[in-house]
């Protein structure tokens, strides 16, 4: 049997029309509980039903209501969270959240003002770590947003489709990088490269797709040794009408990017 805090935003806003549905077909309050727990194996009890038909209880007086309706800034949280971000459940809170740590304020400054755009109040503070660099971090709990990004990634993919520029800023700000003869962003999931390298094509932006390190291949970070637990992957964009169009049409938030890219520019024009 499933609880109400089990269902995401989504679920509770539907079950909410179902409820009052029935009520309009003369369904009594008992009943209208009985069918949901027979039909879809969910508890909801007498008075949730009567406060939801009077509109006199918000479902979301714990959880907080969202924007997540095809935007701007939910496909650039979804970019985001495909490459930094994260999700975690705190269990000893029983609080879900979405955490990302970034070296750049402008990044962390951006992402705090898409998640604020769709309705959470996130946290952003900057840590001094000593095995790293320093990083900005920012926090917001949100079961809805948990659930949200949880979901099929196709689903997400779908919505992505919608707002193309802002999913690829979104990822490129998260795992892309500038060298003297490309733009790059490396990733484990070729999945998700390849539905990138498409979105790019729509906006006349060619890309290739090829394996950077071999799964086993050993890496140096930070004085430790890794294995590449999987072949690791890297799109790259070379052509230089296609390095315009990605200036003009996706680019990065983070300024120190955006430099970097503009003395690319300059530097395939004099050639």
């Amino acid at each position: 049997m499933v609880n109400l805090k089990e269902l995401s935003q989504k679920e509770i806003l539907e079950l909410i029309d179902y409820v009052r549905l029935l009520r309009k077909q003369n369904f009594s309050y008992s009943q209208i509980s009985k069918k949901i727990e027979v039909e879809r194996d969910i508890k909801i009890s007498k008075s949730t039903i009567i406060r939801w038909c009077k509109n006199t209880n918000s479902p979301f007086n714990k959880i907080k209501f969202l924007d997540l309706s095809l935007s701007p800034e939910i496909s650039y949280i979804i970019g985001v969270y495909f490459g930094d971000a994260n999700i975690y459940y705190r269990k000893k809170t029983g609080t879900y959240y979405f955490r990302i740590k970034v070296v750049d304020k402008d990044f962390a400054e951006v992402v705090k003002n898409s998640l604020i755009k769709i309705g959470l109040n996130p946290t952003i503070i900057y840590v001094e770590e000593k095995t790293r660099s320093n990083r900005w971090h920012v926090e917001a709990s949100s079961k809805s947003l948990y659930k949200f990004l949880n979901q099929n990634k196709e689903e997400l993919f779908k919505i992505a489709e919608k707002y193309p520029e802002d999913f690829l800023r979104g990822f490129f700000d998260s795992e892309g990088y500038i060298t003297s003869n490309k733009i790059a962003l490396e990733n484990y999931n070729l999945e998700l490269l390849e539905f990138s390298k498409e979105l790019l094509k729509k906006l006349d932006i060619h890309s290739t797709i090829h394996i950077a390190k071999k799964k086993g291949t050993e890496s140096n970070i930070r004085g430790e040794i890794y294995h590449y637990k999987d072949d690791f992957y890297r799109l790259s964009i070379h052509r230089k009408e296609s390095v315009k169009n990605f200036a003009i049409k996706v680019s990065f938030s983070i300024k120190r990017k955006r430099e970097k890219l503009q003395k690319f520019l300059e530097s395939m024009d004099k050639h």
